[in-house]
């Protein structure tokens, strides 16, 4: 979930970017919680759990985090 997170905010537009840009980038490895020495999941796992949710869904999930960083004083900066 963390992963879709990262490529809605930083408009990432392909799977295989998101999987490329978590194994370049240390501040996407530690939010999502990843040794720096281990790979970013295969991009067919953001695929395949993306399709678990409907896009309203996605959207509800995003907004309601969204509003409570705001809440906290806290900003996405992509």
């Amino acid at each position: 979930m963390k992963g879709l997170l990262l490529q809605q905010w930083f408009s990432i537009d392909s799977d295989p970017e998101l999987e490329t840009q978590i194994n370049d980038r240390i501040s996407f490895k530690k939010f999502l919680g990843l040794s720096f020495e281990n790979d970013a999941p295969d991009h067919s796992t953001f695929s395949r759990f993306r399709g678990r949710f409907s896009k309203d869904t996605m959207r509800m999930i995003n907004n309601e985090l969204l509003n409570q960083f705001a809440a906290k004083g806290l900003t996405i900066n992509a």
